[in-house]
């Protein structure tokens, strides 16, 4: 589930997600939750006039429901919730970046990219 939320600046949108994830990749500082609560800058707004915006980065999305995703995290402080830095989805076979800079992975399969990520995640 996806809530948008107003910073407490009240200069930015940021969404709150509820995952659950199926693997840890890299298990240190592997959180002893089942779900995580997940952050990330933007959001969809809806106005008065039911008119509906997205605020945000240009080209970065944000994850949706039903779709498998390989996320990279960082835990924010001592909230216990999560920033998501960057992912990937698995739709249709296919990865589809959630950043602009990450396209050049969209070729590999998902089954590629998590053998490449857990080589990169378990050098130390």
């Amino acid at each position: 589930s996806a809530s948008p939320h107003l910073s407490k600046s009240g200069s930015g949108i940021y969404t709150t997600f509820i995952f659950t994830p199926d693997t840890f990749l890299k298990t240190q500082n592997r959180p002893p939750q089942s779900s995580l609560l997940l952050e990330r800058f933007g959001g969809v707004i809806l106005y008065p006039s039911k008119e509906k915006r997205f605020i945000g980065v240009k080209g970065r999305a944000l994850p949706e429901p039903n779709y498998k995703y390989l996320l990279f995290l960082k835990l924010i402080g001592t909230s216990g919730s999560y920033e998501i830095l960057s992912g990937y989805a698995l739709v249709d076979n296919h990865v589809i970046s959630l950043e602009p800079d990450g396209k050049a992975l969209e070729s590999l399969s998902m089954a590629e990219l998590i053998s490449r990520t857990k080589l990169l995640v378990s050098t130390p």
